[in-house]
């Protein structure tokens, strides 16, 4: 049995490098406490390591970087990480950031060993944890959707091939299921995913890997295709700031989610935190609206939008239901796309189709 943290999108931004900008939605200024209560939670619960699947620092400030990695280095059991989207606000590091392309040496003996932005780390015995890279720089410029490389796929490709008969869990910071409708089509929600997925999820598919850890959406929700999840964990500085412990047996894969709901400057954060994502969705919605499939009127838009500002905060939490009567009909059949089905978001138990026993012998 293994038994390891998820904790996702942490965006450290220690105080002297906060930036305000209108509509920030992340409560940077939990980052520190939030996290630090998570891992001592995490502490006592007996884990072998702790999963990161991406968005470390607030926008790849080195200060950011380098209190993450002190932190990570004081703690009693290994941590694997990759990079999101926010680790990669530049290819080559200056003054005030780090780049990219100097990622793995900053996080060097946290799963990377070379000097590439990818690795397979042994977690236990015959058991391995790849690490992708799903942020690419096309002419110094940041690929602004999730992409994996050539050069990565045909690594990924051989490192399965040499990794066939153990147990391989994958984590990668961008989505490769949809987790809500039209996410890979939905000019507002596929920066969320990796831009065709299809070819790694057949990747992997046919190396018998089921179980891919993700970040950078900010929600609780597990996805499921044909024996494969995508299992992903929403961010320590958004509603409802959580963290998961999952155990995985012969046969079971066990997830449990908790929740950062109190710190000492900020008693009630679950509410302070809920009403600032709330508060802030009038927006979104209003984009969401007027967008394709549903395409309204502006006016209307603005008409419906604060009555839907429940809409994200139940996204994110997981498990969402939308029931909307007093909406016309197309809008009530647009939400009800969303309302979730099993597995549980939260706390779950999945079968493994290839029993870990066969790892194991």
């Amino acid at each position: 049995m293994i038994r390891f943290g998820i904790l996702s999108d942490p965006h450290i931004t220690i105080p002297e490098t906060l930036q305000d900008y209108p509509g920030r939605s992340h409560f940077l200024e939990v980052s520190i406490p939030a996290i630090n209560q998570a891992l001592e939670a995490l502490q006592s619960e007996n884990i072998d390591f702790l999963m990161i699947p991406g968005d470390l620092t607030q926008n790849g400030e080195r200060t950011n970087h380098a209190w993450l990695v002190d932190k990570l280095n004081s703690l009693p059991y290994p941590t694997y990480l990759i990079p999101g989207n926010h680790d990669a606000h530049a290819w080559v590091s200056n003054h005030e950031w780090s780049g990219l392309k100097h990622f793995p040496n900053i996080y060097k003996n946290f799963g990377y060993e070379e000097n590439q932005l990818y690795y397979a780390a042994e977690v236990a015995p015959n058991i391995h944890l790849i690490g992708l890279n799903s942020n690419q720089f096309i002419n110094g410029r940041r690929y602004v959707v999730g992409a994996i490389d050539d050069d990565q796929y045909r690594w990924l490709e051989a490192k399965l091939k040499k990794l066939d008969g153990s147990l391989v869990m994958v984590m990668v910071h961008h989505n490769i299921l949809e987790h809500v409708p039209l996410q890979a089509r939905h000019p507002m929600l596929k920066a969320y995913i990796i831009e065709k997925r299809k070819r790694l999820v057949h990747l992997l598919r046919a190396h018998g890997v089921e179980l891919v850890f993700t970040g950078h959406f900010h929600m609780q929700d597990i996805a499921e295709h044909r024996g494969l999840y995508d299992i992903t964990t929403g961010s320590l500085v958004s509603y409802p700031h959580p963290y998961r412990i999952c155990e995985i047996d012969e046969k079971k894969v066990r997830i449990k989610s908790y929740q950062v709901t109190s710190l000492e400057q900020w008693p009630d954060l679950h509410t302070v935190s809920l009403e600032r994502m709330k508060s802030l969705s009038d927006v979104y919605m209003i984009k969401l609206l007027t967008s394709p499939p549903l395409s309204i009127s502006l006016e209307k838009a603005k008409q419906f939008a604060p009555q839907l500002r429940f809409f994200w905060p139940k996204i994110a939490e997981g498990n969402a239901y939308f029931s909307l009567p007093d909406f016309p009909l197309s809008i009530q059949m647009f939400f009800a796309q969303f309302n979730d089905c099993p597995p549980d978001d939260n706390n779950v138990v999945l079968s493994l189709h290839n029993p870990m026993k066969s790892y194991l012998s």
